[in-house]
């Protein structure tokens, strides 16, 4: 905190910072681009329009941009790789998980030097909808990992006004 201006650490890309102040305005304190995000979730399926608006002391050029392909799962993939809890999950795997906003992630990283394929069966889902990388079915995911690399799946939250639940279990196999 500084100054009465909150940093939201899960907007911190590279040294560029979105600044937010305690009365909701943002303050973009470095030159550079950024790509604004704006969503908004209704109750009842309403749908409205949603504005954005810059200050700045010198001219700011807004345009839209071409949809950004896979942006869930490359922004969820950033949070988990700074997120600095791994639980191990076998002797060459590691497990991070979190949950950003209306979205829940597991990333498995393979440190092994053989291929990791990963099996994550939900016996209970509640209020959670599965992502379609690696969706084999409406409760499980089946993916691949080389060595070396890591794979993330995630789910969302199919209604922001109930909590989700879930239950899971895991089955690793090495080739």
């Amino acid at each position: 905190m500084e100054s009465g201006v909150a940093t939201d650490p899960n907007l911190v890309f590279g040294n560029r910072t979105l600044y937010m102040t305690k009365d909701g305005k943002v303050e973009l304190r470095e030159a550079g681009d950024y790509i604004i995000r704006a969503k908004v979730l209704w109750r009842h399926g309403h749908e409205d329009t949603c504005t954005i608006s810059a200050y700045s002391p010198i001219k700011i050029d807004m345009k839209p941009i071409a949809s950004v392909k896979n942006f869930q799962t490359k922004y969820l993939t950033l949070l988990a790789e700074r997120n600095p809890r791994g639980q191990p999950l076998t002797p060459q795997s590691v497990l991070v998980s979190g949950s950003y906003q209306n979205y829940m992630y597991a990333m498995v990283e393979n440190r092994g030097n053989r291929v990791l394929a990963c099996s994550i069966l939900f016996t209970r889902l509640k209020n959670l909808k599965l992502s379609k990388p690696g969706q084999v079915s409406a409760n499980q995911f089946i993916i691949e990992i080389a060595p070396g690399s890591s794979r993330l799946v995630f789910l969302k939250v199919v209604d922001c006004f109930q909590d989700p639940y879930y239950n899971w279990s895991w089955d690793f196999k090495l080739f």
